[in-house]
């Protein structure tokens, strides 16, 4: 989930939960949780100018997503469209 939420931000630039619940098929709980663990982890930032007290916008601090050698999906733990 959290790989498919950076990889949506780093083709639109900038979301909020409800933009990648929608793209994702998720629910907006789901998107917003994630949101706030990529956050705490340092690799997106809340874009503070365009949120409000209920809509939180959010971009990718990352410049390149990639899956690090000896992590690669496999069948088993892919996760499904």
């Amino acid at each position: 989930m959290r790989r498919d939420i950076l990889s949506y931000l780093g083709e639109h630039g900038e979301a909020n939960s409800t933009s990648v619940a929608k793209a994702l098929g998720e629910s907006t709980g789901t998107t917003s949780h994630h949101l706030r663990k990529l956050a705490d982890l340092k690799l997106i930032a809340e874009i503070e100018e365009r949120s409000t007290d209920r809509e939180r916008w959010w971009k990718s601090l990352m410049t390149d997503i990639f899956t690090p050698p000896g992590l690669g999906l496999t069948p088993t733990n892919a996760r499904p469209r």
